[in-house]
């Protein structure tokens, strides 16, 4: 997996994340739910995040695009960018 530019793909989520308006209600829990698994992994050193933690990011990131596809296209295009390299890697 390419470590560097995973980091900088779940950066660029992580402000889209911060920066979505408009979401209310359990869509806006899934919201704060993958800002905190971003930021989570984001905070680990570099070899500190396991497979697990990854494959679960991938699972609430492909619910996340099919809830927001169409109201948040740019944080969705964020997340397929992030879901492109786990799936690469395997995950």
């Amino acid at each position: 997996m390419d470590k560097e530019q995973l980091h900088k793909l779940l950066e660029q989520l992580h402000a889209e994340l911060s920066q979505a308006q408009t979401v209310e209600g359990d869509d806006l829990e899934l919201l704060k739910s993958l800002r905190r698994d971003v930021q989570a992994i984001l905070a680990r050193a570099e070899g500190e995040t396991s497979l697990q933690q990854y494959t679960s990011l991938g699972d609430d990131l492909r619910a996340a695009i099919r809830q927001f596809e169409i109201s948040h296209p740019a944080l969705t295009w964020a997340m397929g960018e992030v879901l492109e390299i786990l799936s690469r890697a395997g995950v």
